[in-house]
């Protein structure tokens, strides 16, 4: 028999101090406001609302990569400012830091570099038919080059690199879908190996996982959740399942846990609401974001500066949704400069320095074929920092470990941005 759901709770021991929280005279929406009622989001004076998006690159440029302006005709795209020559009306050039699959791409994520100083993005194809494909490509410099693939029969939910070398110092990451799969890769060779797969199958059905969070803090943690309601914390240790919870009244659609913790993590799911867990108290949980006659939550992201903060989004929105899970019920913030829904949303995963400023950044990309950089450097004050656009809809996005660089996947490609 599965857990059942634990009782909500106040979250006070959950809590961590890296920024003080927003004060009441800082709170932007009051008490019991909800951010999908459209009059209300009509009649709010915050930044995010106040003017249409522009197309541009103020502070994210190419950096040798092509940005398209999506104004220009099919068959003349136009680069933006800083590139070396324009294409002709009938070829479009070969774009640089750009990698182009066989099928349609969705997931995605950027290792961390090796000792080479070679780095690796890992796709994922999202193909109906059941045959897909897992690509590892090498990204050195601006020259993003196929190195090994996998076949897998359903689409990657998600996929990411494990921070660590395994046990033979070959590169891993895990991905998303039917199962939970540990991939090992030795860049050396261009060797790509599924090293396990793991699934509960308890029940005599096998539930698809949704996502997942690789821990930080103890990379031999993985957390996954599920349309079958769940969320399972698995130990790669043993390559067993440590703990199963009910998490949600409806299917759980992410999970991740929060900055600095091997015990607190936050899932959103198609019930609409943001709960918080704490693995050593699992009888309780807290409910932090639950308005009236909610739309699912499709994503969540937890910030890595500090523990406290989350991002979300609802399916069919606009808005990014900016949450303190110590001030539950109210957004600390909404971001709505997207003109089409959002589609992913991540964190920079680290502070960087642009344009002679150290900036927090948030990005997110929606089905306006915009991604938008948001400066969180100043609680209760996130505003739009840059914007650039690609040549279709941005269906996912991934930074580099350094943040330095920006992944945009659409169609059957994968561009690397780069920041000034």
């Amino acid at each position: 028999m599965r857990p059942s759901l634990g009782k909500r709770s106040s979250f006070s021991h959950f809590s961590t101090a890296q920024q003080q929280p927003i004060s009441p005279q800082q709170q932007r929406y009051p008490p019991g406001w909800n951010p999908y009622d459209e009059e209300a989001t009509a009649g709010s004076s915050g930044p995010h609302t106040a003017a249409k998006a522009s197309r541009y690159s103020a502070s994210a440029v190419p950096g040798e990569a092509y940005m398209w302006d999506q104004s220009a005709q099919t068959s003349s795209y136009a680069p933006t400012s800083g590139m070396k020559y324009a294409p002709s009306d009938h070829q479009l050039p070969r774009r640089s830091a750009y990698f182009e699959s066989t099928m349609p791409l969705y997931s995605v994520s950027w290792s961390t570099p090796a000792a080479d100083g070679v780095a690796c993005l890992a796709v994922g194809t999202c193909n109906d038919e059941s045959k897909n494909k897992i690509q590892v490509v090498h990204t050195e410099g601006n020259s993003f080059n196929l190195a090994a693939e996998a076949s897998v029969p359903y689409p990657c939910t998600k996929l990411a690199w494990d921070s660590r070398l395994d046990a033979q110092g070959k590169r891993q990451f895990a991905t998303s879908g039917d199962c939970l799969r540990i991939w090992s890769y030795d860049s050396s060779k261009g060797f790509l190996q599924q090293r396990c797969s793991l699934s509960n199958s308890k029940s005599g059905s096998i539930s698809p996982i949704t996502s997942f969070d690789w821990n930080k803090v103890a990379p031999h943690l993985i957390i996954t959740s599920s349309i079958d309601t769940t969320c399972t914390l698995w130990d790669l240790n043993t390559s067993s399942a440590r703990t199963q919870l009910i998490a949600h009244d409806q299917e759980v659609y992410d999970v991740q846990f929060t900055a600095g913790s091997t015990d607190v993590f936050a899932s959103v799911g198609a019930d609409g609401s943001v709960r918080v867990f704490d693995l050593r108290a699992l009888d309780h949980s807290t409910i932090i974001f639950d308005p009236p006659k909610p739309p699912p939550l499709v994503r969540i992201a937890g910030c890595p500066y500090d523990g406290n903060i989350l991002a979300t989004f609802a399916g069919n929105s606009n808005k990014v949704l900016i949450l303190d899970i110590r001030q539950p019920g109210v957004p600390i913030d909404v971001l709505s400069q997207h003109q089409a829904p959002v589609n992913a949303i991540q964190w920079c995963p680290q502070s960087v320095v642009v344009g002679g400023q150290r900036k927090r950044l948030l990005a997110s990309s929606s089905d306006d074929s915009q991604i938008i950089l948001w400066n969180t450097a100043v609680p209760g004050d996130y505003h739009l920092d840059s914007a650039f656009t690609d040549s279709a809809e941005v269906n996912n996005i991934c930074w580099s470990a350094s943040g330095d660089w920006i992944a945009s996947v659409t169609n059957k490609g994968v561009q690397g941005v780069r920041l000034n």
